[in-house]
């Protein structure tokens, strides 16, 4: 094999153990917090695949259906991924709240409490990175 090849899969191999942390870190807290039982590491990974592959599946349909339909009517396709992306959300919370109520043995009104929280946390990470962005742009505008 080409070495260019094994540092790709070496590098995509890190890549998606950091982001299963990430994942598995965030979905643990957001149990705690939701006051719902935690599930071991191992039951948070299989949980997470499951949740990621149904996810992946179900916003692949949706987003085609959304970018015809939009193609159809005439709008520009940046709206396609606008309407997808909110039309998303509340799938992908049915989605994860039904798989982790199945999966782990509990209410789906906790697992609907889960996702709220997890999605919460997330979109607050999101928001300090984004201001923190914002902040050193804001510093070099300025300073320079």
């Amino acid at each position: 094999m080409k070495p260019e090849f094994v540092f790709f899969l070496v590098c995509g191999a890190f890549v998606l153990v950091v982001y299963l942390a990430f994942e598995v870190l965030v979905f643990r807290l957001a149990c705690r917090l939701a006051r719902v039982d935690q599930p071991t590491a191992g039951r948070t990974i299989v949980l997470t695949f499951a949740i990621l592959i149904a996810d992946v599946v179900a916003g692949g349909v949706l987003g085609g259906l959304v970018e015809r339909a939009h193609a159809a009517g005439g709008f520009p396709l940046w709206e396609a991924g606008l309407v997808g992306f909110f039309l998303g959300l509340p799938v992908h919370m049915a989605l994860a709240s039904v798989i982790h109520a199945k999966m782990m043995g509990v209410r789906l009104s906790d697992a609907v409490g889960v996702w709220f929280v997890e999605k919460s946390m997330k979109l607050g990470l999101m928001g300090v990175v984004a201001g923190m962005i914002g902040v050193v742009l804001l510093v070099q505008r300025v300073g320079g």
